[in-house]
């Protein structure tokens, strides 16, 4: 493993390829589930971008996407991003980001689009904090039954994630990053069992005319799903019911703090777009 990892546009067909093999490392496809090598070829020949991260000739990992179209734009639309197991957590996937940016802006594109589980409270810290996106749509098991060993036994619930590239909030998040939180109290109202299990509240809330709003999911959905699978499957029902509504009424998903101690992670939506994108919060 060397030092330096380098990040480049795909070009030779064996490169492609690897992609496959890092689909089935990093979510344990099957075969039937795999993008193929031709179709990431013809994306990146008519617009896409496939973009690798080498350590020296060998890719460790890839992000692709290609052009979408939303609120009558052309728009960058990322699909998936993979970085080898004994890679990870060393920031390549970050940087693979910020090199697929750096591409799309000189494509001319000012919004990315993407999507995430809402329950995966480390990819909601990296999305929200680390690159700056917000939210306002949600996607009820928008991919139907996943054939992966992460995403089985959950409706595929997802997050559709706007990056406008290069407003002020984006720029200030990735020069300076989010400054550390007291984590807010969620209106959702979770609590820990007697299995230390972060358990779904039943608070209820007026939401016509709520001008912010924080919302807790557990720290590890994963873990309490390796548990107890059905109320994992209760927090899939439970966020739903809260970020649909939520979310129809104009609220934005802009915020995200760990709360470690009580074992959660807490969403904060507000209704100020604006504000939002202009002073970076």
């Amino acid at each position: 493993m060397s030092n330096e990892i380098t990040y480049r546009l795909l070009s030779q067909q064996e490169e492609f390829f690897n992609c496959e093999v890092l689909q089935q490392e990093t979510w344990g496809f099957a075969d039937l589930s795999v993008v193929p090598a031709h179709l990431l070829i013809t994306f990146q020949k008519r617009g896409g971008l496939v973009i690798g991260a080498f350590d020296g000739d060998q890719m460790v990992g890839f992000v692709y996407g290609f052009v979408g179209h939303q609120y009558g734009m052309a728009t960058h639309n990322s699909v998936m991003s993979a970085v080898r197991p004994e890679y990870r957590n060393q920031g390549i996937a970050y940087q693979l980001k910020i090199e697929q940016r750096k591409m799309a802006l000189e494509q001319q594109f000012s919004l990315m689009t993407w999507t995430f589980d809402p329950l995966q409270a480390l990819n909601a810290h990296f999305n929200l904090n680390k690159l700056g996106v917000i939210i306002r749509e949600y996607f009820c098991n928008i991919y139907g039954v996943f054939r992966d060993e992460i995403n089985k036994g959950l409706p595929t619930d997802r997050f559709g994630v706007e990056w406008w590239m290069d407003s002020p909030r984006v720029e200030r998040r990735l020069s300076s990053g989010v400054e550390a939180q007291l984590p807010p109290v969620p209106d959702n109202v979770p609590s820990l069992d007697d299995r230390d299990l972060l358990r779904p509240g039943t608070s209820v809330v007026q939401l016509d005319g709520c001008d912010q709003l924080h919302l807790g999911i557990p720290i590890s959905i994963d873990e309490l799903k390796s548990k107890d699978e059905e109320m994992a499957l209760e927090w899939r029902y439970h966020i739903r019911g809260w970020f649909e509504a939520a979310l129809a009424l104009g609220l934005i998903v802009h915020g995200f703090t760990l709360d470690r101690q009580r074992k959660m992670g807490v969403y904060t939506l507000s209704n100020d777009l604006d504000t939002v994108l202009q002073e970076g919060q």
